[in-house]
């Protein structure tokens, strides 16, 4: 077969599970299949995420500029079909929700979730109709469609009325590769200042407006205001649309000495970040993985997160479950895993055991596996 993969939408220095599934995806893929040909469409600026030094390895440059979105959209749909017919690709992938309307081969389509459709209010007007559009158009026109939960794969079909028979769902997986809690002596500097050598709780992800960190900034205030907790609250992750009315909640809550804001961060700070973390705290209004909650867990951090959705399905019992809407609920939880050391034990030994049920060696063969059954259709 010759795979071609769409690369466009990484974007080097950023944080976010849709970027990180397509890194790990490729990576993997070169470790399981010798034989097929992979195609990578990458853009000068991002090909340095996908340096594959394998045979069977090639990477198509698409020469579009880094800040402008609709440039790339533009390219996506007029451009990269032409390369897909002078490469002879017999199957591509499309992993970030929409795919060219037009192409020479089938279609592999991932759709990691549909919060355009379920939150259509959280989601600002531009974006809304556009992916209203796209999503649906890219739902139709796909041969297979990935998705990366059950809850995601209910979700695609009620919203985009696309059968269960098209859809198969894919579980991502940790970066972390040999789990457990690491010696935290052994780990590299995160500290600045004196003020971040306090313990903290933490929490990761691009600041959107359904991961709900208002109501983990309420609740994380309520804990310093009634229990009196030392630890400090720090976000790590690119700014987003949800982020002014995060900052401005901080100053309304009076969290500006208590709540960091560490933007990007290279990985191998971020891996310090997890180990070095008190608790993680994730209780998003959707998600269609999750997967900074396994990755808290491969590192032994006690988790909180949602009772609902793909964060209850990826969580297990490995984390605490709250209701996202209870300012009161979410407090109560951080509360009794911060001081409940029988119970923060119970939480680490669960989520190294639920974090190892995961691997991208698996979501490799998975995908591979549809790319094969898709080529056969053709």
């Amino acid at each position: 077969m010759r795979i071609g993969i769409n690369t466009l939408v990484a974007v080097p220095s950023g944080i976010g599970g849709a970027q990180t599934y397509l890194r790990k995806l490729i990576e993997n893929l070169a470790k399981i299949d010798k034989l097929n040909k992979y195609f990578l469409f990458v853009a000068p600026w991002n090909k340095g995420l996908f340096q594959v030094r394998q045979k069977n390895f090639q990477q198509i440059i698409c020469n579009i500029p880094r800040k402008f979105l609709t440039r790339r959209v533009l390219y996506e749909q007029t451009s990269l079909p032409i390369l897909t017919w002078r490469n002879r690709i017999d199957v591509l992938h499309s992993p970030a929700s929409v795919s060219p309307f037009i192409l020479p081969c089938p279609c592999v389509l991932t759709i990691h979730d549909v919060i355009p459709f379920v939150f259509p209010e959280l989601i600002p007007k531009i974006p809304r109709h556009y992916w209203n559009i796209a999503y649906r158009i890219s739902a139709r026109l796909a041969h297979f469609i990935i998705t990366d939960s059950y809850s995601a794969q209910k979700d695609i079909a009620k919203y985009l009325g696309i059968s269960k028979k098209r859809l198969k769902v894919v579980y991502l997986a940790s970066s972390q590769q040999k789990l457990g809690v690491k010696d935290k002596r052994q780990l590299i500097s995160v500290q600045n200042n004196k003020r971040d050598n306090l313990p903290y709780i933490l929490w990761v992800g691009k600041m959107f407006t359904h991961k709900n960190l208002d109501r983990v900034l309420r609740a994380y205030s309520k804990l310093i205001k009634i229990k009196h907790i030392n630890h400090q609250l720090i976000i790590c992750g690119m700014r987003g649309w949800g982020y002014p009315i995060f900052a401005r909640t901080v100053e309304e809550l009076n969290l500006q000495d208590r709540v960091i804001f560490k933007g990007y961060v290279p990985d191998d700070v971020l891996r310090s970040m997890y180990t070095k973390a008190s608790l993680f705290v994730f209780p998003s209004l959707i998600e269609g993985f999750g997967l900074p909650i396994i990755e808290a867990m491969s590192y032994g951090v006690p988790v909180i997160t949602s009772n609902y959705g793909a964060m209850a399905e990826v969580a297990g019992d490995a984390a605490l479950l709250v209701d996202p809407y209870s300012v009161d609920e979410i407090a109560e939880a951080m509360h009794r895993d911060l001081t409940n050391e029988t119970l923060r034990a119970a939480l680490t030994k669960k989520g190294l055991k639920r974090a190892s049920q995961f691997s991208w060696e698996i979501t490799a063969r998975e995908t591979l596996a549809v790319y094969k059954r898709v080529c056969k259709q053709k």
